[in-house]
């Protein structure tokens, strides 16, 4: 046996030595003389803090042992040492240091002691009980106490209400997971942790293992929902996160934007005018609205969240025969129409956008191709989906995972049937050829909770959108580029299997007995979504594509000069051919009448003066149209757009490609790339106020040349 002696400490004795006497000390330790090694050490720390720092550092670094701190009951590293006592206990990891030993912090403090229990340090805490676990051998006594102290640790790194997770701890905090009879404890990271079970999705014999770990379930959802931990159905689902809207430098709500945007636009045709508008830009030739009334009560279980029940119900469908392209999923986001600024052939640039659907639901969802897309800029219906509020929307693979996807087949089970959608996920392609939209009606409890609008969309108020879109449907093809069909349906609440929606209006464009006046001297490469149209519909297309062709022209002919050929124009008689079923007169409560009209349409892109003013902005574009109806007793005989609430006088509009709330005062309908107002209501105008208005400009050149050059086009083909 080794004894020790107290050595006589004075100033003579070198450093080395009393160091290396130090480690004797720590060598020997005995928890029966705690007291007397007290002294021992008490006395060696006094005698180093009198001594060059550097020195003492210096013989330190020679200790075989790391820990040489006293702890009260051994000898601690320094990094292993708390100074201020903490409401958690860290033991054995971390001990505070004995009150006796305070005097010599600063001695301490050399070596790097911890002052106060900081995120750091319990994350090292938690990083030391991975190691002992992973590596072994462990005492299984130690695992309850382990376990209890790591959750500790959590509630004190956990945010508060308001607050948000440090990137250093979410990315180096350990959570302990689940461990078969706690037989010992393991932690991971975050990102490969998951909580819940399956949340209401049914059971199946099939089950798929997930690559992540239940979190403990000592942990509440609570705590790791703060963690950012995703839910088990969040895994099984694998969700791309949606943003939506834009980032500007002063945040503001999108909630509250998407309301201030709703606020400016009172007309209440703006929603299907912007889904046919959006259609039209994506090539689509027929566009398709179906009112649902089913509740769908047996399919409430099973939902990607228990949010989504309220979901389920009545909703209005849409559906186009246009695929979405890769950049349309992040186009549609958008809350405004920046995406289609520059693009000339898009008549989108010109509309609300896609927001305009907020006016009759709050959480808009579609398919199209193999995906599968929901949005809930309120973020109350997607729940645990929705793991950053800044991305309130998410998008499916129906391909990818349909295995896992099967677990929550309730949420998809509406789409079954509904204009040819099969979303059973059983085969090997679950793509859909076309777009589909389901627009869930704001219910009365969802309208009071809305953070976007408050109007509640019953069956009164669908019944006065779709009786708009009868009234309005021959001025909604006059001007397309390709949607040449759209109908309308309804779906009872007691319809049965297969489903077999009831017809209620069509509208359909061909080309009339007289066919083209003037043919379009342009070559136009038709979408996809045309092949399985006939021969004379393809040529009709080609023909209505006036603004693609003006598009192409203009940035052909950049360096226009007077000496340039002439711009395009056509002239085509066109047949609106709208239907009124039997059911649908019955439906829509009002009397309306089933129509057969011939249009002549004449276009024209002028004689250049808006070519050489469009040169200022690449988001300009001369192209102009006219349009007016023929008598059904006499093809030859032109008649004045009139409106029969205000006698005969002459009331024609103005369209944007699709028509605008704004009467010309012409006999005529109007057409052309107007600059309009931020709520599409009014053609912009100078005021007094105004030094210049560039859209104005614009407007006045686009109406003396292109307009004008159609009108008198028109007036010399009739």
């Amino acid at each position: 046996t080794t004894e020790i002696y107290t050595l006589s400490l004075h100033d003579a004795l070198p450093i080395s030595q009393v160091v290396y006497h130090l480690g004797t000390v720590v060598i020997h330790y005995k928890h029966e003389e705690r007291p007397r090694f007290s002294l021992l050490v008490k006395e060696i720390y006094e005698f180093l803090s009198y001594k060059n720092r550097g020195d003492v550092v210096e013989a330190i670094q020679d200790l075989k042992d790391p820990g040489w701190i006293w702890n009260g009951d051994g000898f601690s590293p320094p990094n292993a040492l708390l100074l201020n006592d903490h409401s958690i206990d860290l033991s054995p990891y971390i001990s505070v240091l004995p009150s006796e030993m305070s005097m010599y912090f600063d001695l301490f403090d050399s070596f790097g002691i911890n002052k106060d229990c900081s995120e750091q340090l319990m994350l090292d805490v938690l990083s030391i009980i991975r190691q002992k676990y992973d590596q072994g051998p462990f005492e299984t006594s130690d695992v309850k106490k382990d376990l209890a102290l790591c959750i500790s640790i959590l509630n004190e790194l956990k945010p508060d209400d308001n607050g948000q997770l440090s990137p250093e701890v979410q990315k180096k905090v350990l959570l302990p997971t689940y461990v078969k009879g706690d037989t010992r404890v393991n932690l991971a990271p975050v990102e490969n942790c998951m909580y819940g079970e399956y949340d209401g999705s049914e059971g199946e014999n099939e089950d798929e293992e997930v690559e992540f770990l239940q979190v403990h379930p000592n942990i509440p959802v609570g705590i790791a929902e703060l963690f950012n931990v995703r839910s088990r159905s969040n895994c099984l689902l694998e969700p791309d996160e949606l943003t939506l809207g834009e980032e500007f430098g002063q945040e503001e709500k999108l909630t509250r934007r998407l309301n201030r945007l709703l606020e400016e636009y009172t007309d209440g045709f703006a929603v299907p005018k912007e889904l046919i508008q959006n259609a039209d830009d994506a090539g689509a030739t027929e566009v398709c609205f179906l009112y649902d009334e089913r509740t769908n009560e047996d399919a409430m279980t099973g939902l990607i969240d228990e949010g989504m029940r309220d979901c389920q119900g009545p909703a209005l469908w849409v559906y186009n025969d246009a695929e979405f392209k890769d950049e349309d999923f992040e186009n549609i986001t958008k809350l405004n129409g920046a995406t289609k600024e520059n693009d000339t052939e898009k008549i989108g640039k010109f509309g609300l956008g896609f927001n305009a659907v907020y006016n009759l639901t709050d959480v808009p969802m579609f398919v199209s191709r193999n995906h599968f897309v929901i949005l809930d800029p309120n973020t109350f219906y997607l729940g645990k989906q929705i793991r950053n509020k800044t991305k309130p929307g998410i998008k499916l693979d129906t391909t990818k995972n349909s295995k896992r996807l099967r677990k929550f087949r309730n949420q998809f089970r509406p789409f079954n049937g509904i204009f040819g959608c099969d979303l059973h996920l059983n085969q090997d392609d679950n793509s859909y050829k076309g777009t589909l939209f389901r627009f869930p009606l704001r219910t009365e409890q969802q309208a009071i909770q809305s953070e976007i609008k408050q109007l509640v969309y019953n069956r009164k108020q669908v019944q006065e959108l779709l009786k708009r879109v009868t009234q309005g449907a021959e001025s909604l093809l006059l001007f397309t580029q390709n949607v040449r069909h759209i109908s309308i349906y309804h779906l009872p609440n007691d319809v049965t299997e297969p489903l077999q929606p009831r017809k209620i209006f069509e509208v359909t464009k061909s080309l009339s007995k007289d066919g083209v006046r003037r043919e379009l001297p342009y070559t136009i490469t038709l979408p996809t979504t045309a092949e399985k149209l006939s021969t004379e519909d393809q040529f009709l297309l080609k023909q209505c594509n006036f603004l693609r062709a003006s598009s192409e022209v203009s940035n052909l002919n950049h360096g226009y000069s007077e000496s340039a050929p002439a711009l395009l124009s056509s002239a085509l008689t066109l047949k609106i051919k709208s239907t009124v079923s039997e059911y649908g007169s019955s439906f829509l409560e009002c009397s309306v009448s089933s129509n057969d009209d011939i249009w002549l349409v004449v276009s024209s892109m002028g004689k250049g003066a808006a070519m050489q003013f469009a040169k200022k902005d690449s988001s300009l574009l001369a192209s102009a149209g006219v349009g007016v109806k023929f008598s059904t007793k006499d093809s030859l005989i032109p008649i004045p757009v009139c409106d029969e609430t205000k006698g005969s006088k002459a009331n024609g509009s103005v369209f944007c490609y699709l028509p605008l709330p704004i009467c010309s005062g012409l006999p005529v309908h109007i057409n052309g790339t107007f600059a309009v107002s931020s709520n599409r209501r009014t053609l912009l105008v100078k005021t007094e106020d105004d030094k210049a208005n560039f859209g104005q400009e614009w407007n006045e050149v686009l109406l003396k040349d292109c307009v004008c050059s159609a009108y008198l086009d028109l007036l010399e083909d009739l």
